[in-house]
């Protein structure tokens, strides 16, 4: 197997809180998220081919793109140096893409957290 193409990139600190809770008595109840400190890509400016694929609520708001080797999940919050962004789409090479040197890396859009 060849190595990522995305691994040679320079990586930058990151936290990525993801959103807890449960079904209580048919009610989801959020619990305190968890916080886990990863290492991504430093975000660069998404294109119009990124956005496309966005819902028309979305695409009022200045969106960037990164990768991590780290799960990435809609709603996942990154913090990268002190402002928080909210993962709005993501997408797992290995399940979407052909190209293996992607293979194992997460790719998301993000935009600030309002």
């Amino acid at each position: 197997m060849m190595t990522s193409l995305l691994s040679s990139f320079p990586k930058i600190a990151a936290t990525r809180k993801r959103p807890n809770g449960s079904d209580v008595k048919g009610v989801w109840t959020e619990t305190a998220p968890t916080s886990t400190s990863i290492r991504i890509v430093a975000p660069q400016p998404a294109n119009g081919t990124d956005l496309q694929f966005l819902e028309d609520g979305e695409r009022k708001y200045t969106h960037k793109k990164t990768w991590s080797e780290s799960e990435l999940l809609v709603d996942d919050v990154l913090t990268i140096a002190g402002t928080d962004y909210l993962v709005v789409s993501d997408m797992d090479y290995a399940l979407t893409c052909l190209a293996e040197s992607f293979d194992g890396h997460y790719k998301v859009l993000i935009r600030k957290v309002q």
